[in-house]
């Protein structure tokens, strides 16, 4: 089954740059940092490794930094949950993760 963009409707304006995320990283694989992130140091392991996020607290993944294998199974699960997990918390902050 192909991954599509229809598949997730974002509610709040900054999930059309997670869902964008998500696609690309299922599509391609790679390394995601937003622009706030600072490397100290080579990143060159991540590369070696399936999937990698921190968790985001208190509950969910930290989208701020993201490595996955092109087609890896969890990045398919979360595009294709995407509307489940919107718990339209109580903060943008919290909803966004």
């Amino acid at each position: 089954m192909p991954i599509r963009a229809q598949t997730a409707r974002p509610t709040v304006e900054i999930q059309r740059s997670n869902i964008i995320r998500y696609l690309i990283l299922y599509k391609m694989g790679g390394i995601y940092l937003d622009l706030d992130i600072k490397c100290l140091k080579p990143m060159d392991f991540f590369l070696t490794v399936d999937w990698v996020s921190p968790p985001g607290l208190p509950v969910g993944i930290n989208n701020a930094f993201m490595t996955a294998t092109p087609g890896h199974p969890f990045m398919k699960h979360a595009i294709g949950n995407i509307k489940r997990f919107d718990l339209k918390w109580i903060s943008l902050y919290a909803t966004d993760m």
